[in-house]
């Protein structure tokens, strides 16, 4: 108990300043107030400007607008109440923890644009799994930035992993991932985990590379990958919604991380993702240290953003 209270905490704190743009100053419009229709359109303007995009916002609000028409004495607290249940009703459908399954190795794709914290999520990641006494391996299949391949040795160390497979920078990056996928099952290693490339001057490239890798995976496992793993940075609001849909119409993502909510006042925007698609949001990153990365869990996430 004492353990999920201090992880509440740190949720609470890292998501600060997306609770004083959404949570705090819808607090102030309803407080000791008759909810009306000219305070719905002031929490919609709010709902807006912490980057939840019209759709989501106008669904919350018409609910809402159904709600106080059939709840004549709806109060603050009633209010605040129902809120809650609206926002909870849209994230709770991509509330799907990942759980590996029984498959040596358990391999995990992970893509993203550059600059999303993609790397630095991998060194977190093996570090949350081998907490848990995984076996962990990396691959270092990002031969387009020259220091990706240094900063995932050094974040692989500090993780405890048993090896990172990295080539030099000319090197491709299926082959790097082929010999990580053969070296992993040889090892019997219980997590693989892979980083790409995520340059998207030449989008059509990348998308190609990236399928490439995936039928370079596919040949030794047909069952894998077993989780393609789209990584967000929170600060880029609502053009994330665009990423996922890039990323998912070109590979097919099962899961998604939020980093860098700790800096952001743009949290809003993961309910935007969780009503425009079905993907689980599996991870999101509150900060810079290595066990700064939590399982999402809805309910924490709303109160987070919600509660006073």
């Amino acid at each position: 108990m004492n353990r999920a209270y201090n992880l509440f905490n740190r949720l609470k704190q890292s998501l600060l300043n997306t609770r004083k743009k959404l949570g705090d100053n819808i607090i102030e419009l309803i407080r000791n107030k008759r909810i009306d229709t000219v305070i719905l359109d002031k929490i919609k303007n709010q709902l807006l400007i912490a980057d939840i995009n019209i759709h989501t916002t106008q669904k919350i609000i018409n609910n809402l607008r159904n709600y106080i028409s059939f709840n004549t004495n709806c109060n603050e607290q009633s209010f605040h109440d129902a809120l809650r249940n609206e926002m909870l009703k849209i994230v709770t459908l991509i509330d799907r923890p990942l759980f590996l399954q029984e498959k040596k190795p358990f391999i995990i794709l992970m893509v993203g644009v550059n600059g999303v914290g993609k790397t630095t999520t991998i060194g977190k990641l093996a570090h949350y799994y081998r907490l848990k006494n995984k076996t962990v391996m990396l691959a270092a299949g990002d031969t387009c930035r020259a220091a990706a391949a240094d900063q995932l040795e050094i974040l692989g160390k500090r993780s405890g992993c048993i090896a990172v497979i990295t080539k030099n920078t000319t090197s491709d990056s299926a082959s790097i991932v082929f010999d990580a996928v053969k070296i992993a099952k040889i090892k019997s290693v219980d997590l693989l985990i892979i980083d790409t490339a995520g340059r998207l001057q030449n989008k059509i490239y990348a998308m190609e590379e990236l399928k490439k890798i995936i039928r370079v995976i596919t040949k030794i496992d047909a069952t894998a990958p077993h989780e393609t793993m789209l990584v967000l940075d929170a600060n880029i609001g609502q053009n994330s919604v665009n990423q996922v849909r890039m990323f998912n119409e070109a590979i097919k993502i099962t899961g998604i991380v939020m980093t860098k909510l700790d800096g952001s006042a743009k949290g809003g925007t993961l309910l935007s993702i969780a009503d425009h698609f079905s993907i689980p949001i599996r991870y999101i990153g509150i900060g810079q240290n290595i066990d700064d990365l939590q399982p999402f869990k809805s309910h924490n996430f709303v109160e987070a953003i919600l509660k006073e």
